[in-house]
């Protein structure tokens, strides 16, 4: 994993916090749904906690590669 700046780490939160359903079936494909309604339910900082080791990677993987996407 990379390191984050603290301005950077602020910004992943942002970016996980705004994930839409399209994103969800990006990451997690058939278990989208189930993720969805919990990340809807909990929301995102509580939703993070929940997953395990590599859905967390998953969902950190996806959201710097967004993040990057729109830093351009």
């Amino acid at each position: 994993m990379k390191n984050l700046t603290a301005l950077q780490f602020q910004e992943l939160l942002r970016v996980i916090n705004c994930l839409s359903v399209k994103d969800f079936i990006e990451i997690f494909d058939e278990g989208q749904a189930h993720y969805w309604a919990k990340f809807c339910e909990q929301g995102a900082f509580k939703f993070i906690c929940y997953l395990d080791s590599g859905n967390v990677k998953a969902l950190y993987d996806y959201s710097l590669l967004k993040m990057e996407r729109q830093n351009g």
